[in-house]
């Protein structure tokens, strides 16, 4: 596997973003037209309370998800989910 080719963009206010580089295939196996940056998980709001107004950032925190501060190479931590059933009869078709 080949080291991913990353990309940094000098934000005003957020400062310093990481994100990878796409250049040469995308992830389906199409070649690239166009060179292109892939920012994941980028935090964009909090949420101060349950059922509350989020509130828009105005910088990233130093803390973010456990990984480098402005370093969105990787997609962050997932939503949680409920299992679901499956088979016949199930929402999902089984």
């Amino acid at each position: 596997m080949s080291p991913t080719s990353t990309f940094t963009l000098n934000h005003q206010p957020l400062g310093s973003l990481t994100g990878r580089l796409v250049d040469h295939q995308h992830a389906d196996g199409q070649p690239v037209t166009e060179p292109v940056v892939h920012f994941r998980s980028i935090p964009y709001a909090t949420i101060p309370a349950r059922l509350r107004q989020s509130v828009l950032l105005d910088h990233i925190p130093d803390d973010f998800d456990y990984r480098p501060h402005g370093d969105f190479t990787q997609y962050g931590a997932a939503c949680p989910q409920v299992p679901q059933p499956t088979g016949k009869g199930s929402a999902t078709g089984g």
